[in-house]
């Protein structure tokens, strides 16, 4: 056995994942119909902030859980025309 590779069962695996938007295909051209998408996925929160955060090249998380429950919302999300990325949170 190649005493530099590790053993399946230790290493760590990742259980809570993510799901964060970057930008929106219409942001330069209709910022209104961006805030209205961004409205949609964070109701309880300012839209214009989230679009400033964005606009300054960070990432806004939108939801967290297990990697093949976010896959979907995530599909669902790049539907609505965000760049959508899934990372580790651990």
């Amino acid at each position: 056995m190649n005493i530099l590779m590790n053993p399946v069962a230790t290493m760590t695996k990742r259980h809570r994942f993510g799901v964060f938007v970057s930008s929106h295909h219409l942001m330069g051209i209709q910022p209104d119909s961006t805030r209205l998408a961004l409205s949609s996925l964070f109701p309880d929160r300012n839209p214009h902030e989230i679009m400033a955060m964005i606009q300054q090249g960070k990432k806004c998380l939108v939801r967290e859980g297990n990697q093949t429950c976010l896959e979907a919302y995530a599909a669902r999300i790049y539907s609505l025309g965000f760049q959508v990325e899934v990372l580790p949170l651990d």
